[in-house]
């Protein structure tokens, strides 16, 4: 897991499997950004949240069946006073 120290950041989760699996359902307060099923025998899903306060977080995911996996997780600070504007999903290219 990661621990964001500052208020809003945006956290991005990608997690895959080494089986085809068609049911992804994000970890909670999360969107599923990208879902992809590959011909090579592995899938994964990106998924990301604008965090109100600053707390550990991981990237977590169900799926329907027992599969091996892995999943990595990053934070993205906001600006600070005076900056941009605050980090969106859009900012990165996800979920469009």
């Amino acid at each position: 897991n990661i621990t964001p120290t500052v208020d809003g950041c945006l956290i991005v989760g990608y997690l895959g499997t080494n089986t085809l699996q068609t049911n992804w359902t994000p970890g909670t307060g999360f969107t599923a950004d990208s879902e992809q099923n590959t011909s090579t025998n592995a899938d994964t899903l990106v998924e990301s949240l604008v965090q109100g306060t600053a707390a550990a977080q991981d990237a977590n995911a169900t799926i329907s069946a027992s599969f091996d996996w892995s999943s990595i997780v990053a934070a993205f600070q906001p600006p600070q006073a005076g900056g941009a504007a605050a980090p969106q999903r859009s900012l990165l290219g996800v979920g469009q």
